[in-house]
């Protein structure tokens, strides 16, 4: 069911991104959910949060919020993310017990790990990602996440200054992996152990998620983004034949990317698969699309390297199409590529509704 005052409309999901805010909401139109609008504030020139720490971007932010606020969008409850850089994962195996010796045990564990103002006062959450019996010893693998008390509190205080209702805050792992059903369309797979990879670039941190359509299975912040992918060289040309193999030096764009440094994160992300599938056991698990959201999907080529580098299929932009069709209003393709950053709004704008 729809969670807010307008049961026709789902929350308003904001994004907090590390160097842009985001927005999205549904409406629900007969059986089918469509974007009944989304708004896109770019180039926040230094990290919103935490707010507490820098007045004047607190300022600035604050305005960004009320620009959305004016946008039209129906109702004020809110559901928010937090960028991947003021969060902290970590994957844990524990014992087998009841759900609130488990999260009293996720506490505990995570606070060994805390650290400088995560240490002080932390808000600790947790996902289940599988159970497990190896040498008879049943355990539960989760993916723990941590944040700090006064970054939340600023979170809060500041949308309601903004005129929202904030009602819920998730880490953005979530949020795409709500959305991954939809994302996957008609190829939803029936075999379990069949997983997309997401890859959720910032401008200088991303993260990695493995899912299938059942549950999320690993995830990871990667000490790296768009800010050092992209920018660091001219754009490569290379001379192309026309009309039958006929030369008229006519130049074509192949990229424009950095190729040392995309293969730094391509490293990076084969690191990291490589711990999913050996550390954590899951040789079972069959790879078989990427998905790259974000700052990345701007980047023209990246996609297909890190394809042809992982050996999966580019889960395409067409399998995403349907979800910027904005109910009567009319749009650029430009727009559609924009788009791609309110992905992670979408999917916090979902939370509460069945899907």
């Amino acid at each position: 069911m729809f969670v807010g005052r307008y049961k026709r409309y789902t929350p308003i999901g904001i994004d907090f991104g590390d160097n842009y805010l985001a927005a999205a909401q549904w409406k629900k139109a007969g059986d089918s959910l469509f974007f009944s609008g989304y708004t896109l504030l770019e180039e926040v020139q230094e990290y919103p949060l935490p707010f507490h720490k820098n007045h004047g971007c607190r300022v600035e932010v604050l305005k960004m919020l009320q620009k959305i606020r004016k946008k039209g969008y129906k109702g004020r409850e809110v559901v928010f993310t937090l960028n991947s850089g003021q969060v902290y994962l970590r994957s844990l195996t524990l014992p087998v017990m009841h759900a609130e010796e488990l999260k009293e045990a996720v506490y505990w564990e995570m606070d060994r790990y805390l650290v400088g103002d995560l240490q002080k006062d932390p808000v600790i959450d947790y996902i289940t990602v599988r159970e497990t019996n190896e040498e008879g010893r049943p355990s539960l693998e989760v993916l723990a996440a941590a944040v700090s008390k006064p970054m939340v509190k600023d979170h809060f205080e500041l949308l309601c200054e903004a005129g929202f209702e904030p009602v819920a805050m998730e880490i953005r792992q979530q949020p795409l992996f709500r959305l991954l059903p939809f994302a996957m369309g008609e190829r939803v797979a029936q075999d379990e152990n069949e997983c997309v990879v997401i890859l959720d670039m910032g401008k200088e941190e991303s993260f990695l998620l493995i899912a299938n359509t059942g549950r999320i299975l690993f995830a990871r912040t990667l000490g790296t983004g768009t800010g050092k992918i992209k920018g660091m060289q001219k754009n490569k040309t290379v001379q192309v034949d026309r009309f039958g193999g006929k030369s008229d030096r006519a130049l074509k764009e192949v990229s424009d990317f950095d190729m040392a440094s995309a293969k730094i994160m391509l490293n990076e992300i084969e690191r990291s698969i490589e711990h999913f599938t050996y550390h954590m056991k899951n040789k079972d698990k069959v790879l078989r699309y990427l998905l790259v959201t974000g700052q990345g999907a701007y980047i023209r080529g990246l996609s297909n390297y890190f394809c042809g580098g992982l050996q999966t299929q580019l889960l395409p932009r067409e399998g995403l199409a349907f979800l910027y069709k904005l109910v009567n209003v009319k749009h650029s393709p430009f727009q559609e590529d924009r788009s791609l950053l309110a992905l992670v709004a979408a999917g916090a704008s979902l939370r509460g509704q069945r899907t």
